[in-house]
């Protein structure tokens, strides 16, 4: 199944940040290169039938694993609907490439193509380091709490 191909094919062990990126990017080339995988999807939102229900369900069988994975290592966001959001939008910006540009990016042109993977990179930058920003906070307030500064100076010190 495609998606589970497109999940061996990372470089990056897949808890990375560059993983995670990396992840998202071949998502992004599957669907812009192979029109199968697209139409794929196209058949299952246009049709619910048994077929494109065990497709979408082993799709979604195939990720879990992956997705609790990075459960465990974001605790303070739910980096599994992110993640969705993402993916879906992979998915719409691919579905409706043919149609017209989306937020001026056309996905037919190499331009189009760059700013997504762009795109992607900046999030999961983004992603990673507000949970190592978030890590990093936390120890600084525990040590202060062991030096005895009371909560109310800790958290003016480390909330903008």
């Amino acid at each position: 199944y495609w998606f589970k191909d497109v999940l061996t094919g990372v470089q990056f062990p897949t808890d990375s940040e560059l993983g995670y990126i990396s992840i998202f990017k071949d998502v992004q080339k599957a669907l812009q290169d192979k029109s199968v995988m697209l139409e794929l999807l196209r058949w299952e939102i246009a049709e619910g039938n048994e077929t494109t229900v065990r497709t979408a369900m082993l799709r979604e069988m195939h990720t879990l694993p992956l997705a609790n994975s990075y459960e465990e290592k974001f605790k303070d966001i739910d980096i599994s609907a992110i993640s969705a959001l993402i993916i879906g939008g992979i998915y719409y910006l691919n579905l409706h490439r043919d149609r017209s540009k989306f937020a001026d990016i056309d996905l037919n042109t190499e331009q189009g193509q760059k700013r997504i993977d762009r795109a992607i990179e900046n999030l999961g930058h983004m992603i990673f380091h507000y949970q190592e920003l978030n890590d990093y906070k936390r120890t600084v307030s525990e040590k202060l709490k062991e030096k005895g500064i009371s909560d109310v100076i800790i958290k003016e010190c480390l909330v903008k």
